[in-house]
């Protein structure tokens, strides 16, 4: 470990800062969207499913920091940001940060169905997580290759990155396997007619979704984005404001 644990309130607000102009990848081969902007998007989507667990947003909002801890070092990322912010942020958060492919899971919603293309199975640990937090509210997961039969009686059409940052190489290949997986109006038309269409963001027009649906009626996309600030901000008013109640009391 070449990085110490992050001790205060105003070392982890200073850290972020400079992860404003910091991407997963040295060479920037992935898409251009910096770790902070990518850590305030997904504290925005948890604060709109989860608005009373603040652990879960400030893990959200710091879980790929590790990035800039160790630079390159992609498969142990979760594990440094999670040693870094434990002693400040407590092992909850840290565990999320550690685990923050399957905290993604977590939010999804009861009786998912998962349409993987073939070699995009998910992660059998993902998979039994998943199931395991679906079994302790009534839900299931259902696994399926067809979209259509995905979408058939969803509530939500959530659409996801086909080239993640660390694959922007593999940026034709997986166009060409994933095509059909595209959610567009024709297979929104499968759907129920109250479904909605979402995406984290940043989209890839014309990849993983068209923009005949993220600018559509049945789009919540843009909203989704407008929650970044004023959560980024309630995160950061949260922060500061536990660090003055601790200063207070010592």
């Amino acid at each position: 470990m070449t990085y110490d644990p992050i001790p205060t309130v105003d070392a982890l607000m200073a850290l972020l800062a400079d992860c404003a102009d910091v991407w997963d990848t040295p060479d920037r081969s992935g898409d251009p969207v910096d770790i902070l902007d990518h850590g305030r998007q997904v504290a925005a989507v948890l604060a709109e499913r989860h608005p009373e667990d603040e652990e879960l947003q400030v893990a959200g909002l710091v879980h790929d920091i590790g990035h800039h801890l160790v630079p390159g070092d992609e498969a142990g990322h979760g594990a440094h940001a999670a040693t870094a912010v434990e002693g400040l942020l407590g092992p909850r958060v840290a565990r999320l940060v550690a685990l923050h492919i399957p905290a993604k899971r977590y939010l999804a919603a009861a009786d998912p169905h998962l349409a993987p293309p073939p070699g995009y199975e998910t992660e059998e640990d993902v998979l039994g997580e998943a199931r395991q937090l679906m079994a302790q509210t009534g839900g299931s997961v259902t696994l399926t290759t067809e979209p259509i039969e995905a979408v058939g009686a969803a509530q939500a059409v959530y659409a996801e990155v086909w080239v993640p940052m660390d694959r922007h190489r593999e940026r034709a290949e997986r166009t060409a396997q994933l095509a059909a997986y595209r959610v567009d109006d024709t297979l929104l038309s499968h759907a129920p007619r109250d479904a909605v269409a979402m995406h984290c963001r940043p989209a890839a027009r014309g990849q993983e979704i068209a923009s005949e649906v993220v600018d559509g009626p049945r789009s919540l996309v843009r909203r989704q984005a407008a929650n970044r600030l004023p959560t980024a901000q309630a995160v950061l008013h949260t922060l500061v404001g536990t660090a003055r109640r601790r200063r207070r009391t010592t």
